[in-house]
């Protein structure tokens, strides 16, 4: 297994160690990365950690075809440029067949809550939802009972309905739930326990 972070001044601009991370696996570590060297940087690794808060679908679809992803795309309109390799499809398409739904679309009316209890359960047992766009957009009462239930293979998330999370929230606790901090992780403490 090999480690790549992309943005590592963002997390560590000197202060910390990358020794827990590179105990576990051999690690690269890029200072920065512009979005053009992404793709080359991640080269053959199989973790990637970055702090890019603006992957464009584009940048995203890139990632995944480099692990040899099929890509599949939603958005309001068919209309526009589709990733390079990717298929449009309709959200029940997309749901049901993607080993990863990773969101990256705005919060609106219509997309508020769009996953939801029927959502998860059109997504493989095996599959992982990923939001790094807007917490409202995940219903978080239904994600939970998805995980708790095993319905889904887990789940990463950047942002939550409310930020910072009260400290019973019951997604903290969740099975197979990773939530990183989002705005909070700037501070010493933060950024020590993202890479402890």
């Amino acid at each position: 297994m090999t480690v790549v972070i992309l943005d590592g001044y963002t997390t560590n601009p000197g202060d910390l160690s990358w020794d827990s991370i590179s105990q576990l696996a051999p690690c690269t570590v890029w200072d920065r990365t512009a979005p053009a060297d992404v793709i080359p940087r991640l080269g053959d690794a199989e973790i990637a950690l970055t702090n890019k808060t603006l992957l464009g679908v584009h940048t995203v679809a890139a990632v995944g075809r480099a692990f040899g992803m099929s890509i599949l795309v939603n958005r309001r309109s068919a209309q526009g440029p589709i990733p390079e390799g990717g298929e449009f499809v309709d959200l029940d398409r997309l749901f049901q067949e993607s080993d990863v739904v990773s969101l990256h679309c705005p919060l609106t009316p219509q997309t508020a809550e769009l996953v939801d209890a029927t959502r998860l359960a059109q997504m493989k047992p095996t599959a992982y939802l990923i939001n790094t766009a807007r917490g409202p957009l995940v219903q978080e009462s239904h994600l939970l009972d998805a995980l708790q239930a095993g319905r889904l293979a887990g789940a990463g998330l950047d942002v939550l309905s409310v930020e910072p999370p009260a400290p019973d929230h019951p997604l903290l606790r969740a099975p197979k739930c990773v939530i990183t901090p989002h705005i909070a992780r700037a501070t010493r403490t933060a950024r020590h326990r993202l890479i402890a």
